[in-house]
């Protein structure tokens, strides 16, 4: 199942803005874009070798104080992830080379980069389920007072090549335009960059990122009871939140404009089916 959604569409309303000149700081220097060194995972005030690892859990880690008592510190967000023997081990969400791209494996969902940002971004959440495949021929789209019509933007292509920074990647996907991918413990961060702001034409209102995304085989998107489909016209209106569900049906394509999905959704219900499965 192939879905196209037009993400982080912004409202083409500033066309009479004027833009006010200020003097050069030195801020001006800054990079705004510059990608991470390294990923720096979370700090504790405990030596790492006072940790009890036997008391490890998603979420949990605990460590032995000087005075023989055990600290135990919970956190709102993975710390560690399950391995196949049953060990809890430390996440590293650090983006490192393959044959075929990069990947992010030692977390609780492996994440795929392929060579090239249009074979787009693979999201395993289960071992028996089919990847999330997202990002698919990302393309810089407009869209008219109407709400239809979409149309690529005109640009020049990129020579750039891809950047890797810690736990982020990075596509050039046209000149002055970029694909920001960032992986967390729970979820996967797309940003489109752009570095100039776009000069578009008087009748365009939405300007944003098409892309296709496939869902595991059996699986298909929901907003509410309703299974969302090419002929949802109440998606081309609004940004609802979807789920992710098992569904028997053929395979058919999705074309959504006006709607902004949350892999970080989809992942966490993958993530949540997985453990809380029994055998």
């Amino acid at each position: 199942m192939a879905l196209s959604p037009m993400t982080g569409l912004v409202q083409n309303e500033t066309q009479t803005e004027t833009v006010e000149h200020v003097a050069a700081t030195e801020a001006d220097d800054y990079d705004y874009f510059a990608l991470p060194d390294v990923y720096e995972p979370a700090q504790y005030e405990y030596d790492e070798t006072s940790e009890i690892e036997g008391m490890r859990s998603m979420n949990q880690k605990a460590f032995r104080t000087e005075d023989g008592k055990t600290s135990l510190i919970t956190a709102s967000e993975p710390l560690h992830y399950l391995e196949r023997d049953g060990s809890w081990d430390e996440i590293d969400l650090s983006i490192k080379a393959t044959v075929n791209g990069w990947e992010v494996a030692d977390n609780n969902y492996q994440t795929s980069f392929p060579a090239e940002v249009g074979d787009g971004v693979a999201v395993t959440v289960h071992p028996n389920v089919d990847p999330i495949i997202t990002g698919m021929v990302p393309m810089v789209m407009t869209i008219d007072m109407s709400g239809g019509n979409p149309m690529p933007f005109q640009t020049t292509p990129s020579h750039e090549g891809v950047s890797i920074g810690g736990n982020m990647i990075r596509y050039p996907i046209a000149e002055g335009f970029d694909l920001d991918y960032t992986v967390e413990t729970n979820q996967v961060k797309q940003n489109l960059v752009i570095r100039e702001r776009p000069v578009l034409d008087d009748n365009v209102a939405w300007f944003g990122l098409a892309e296709q995304l496939r869902l595991p085989v059996g699986h298909a998107l929901y907003l509410g009871d309703d299974i969302l489909r090419e002929d949802s016209s109440k998606l081309r209106k609004s940004c609802p939140s979807a789920t992710l569900r098992p569904a028997k049906l053929s395979q058919f394509s999705l074309f959504l404009w006006l709607w902004r999905w949350r892999l970080s959704s989809l992942i966490t219900q993958l993530t949540s089916s997985r453990y809380s499965a029994k055998p």
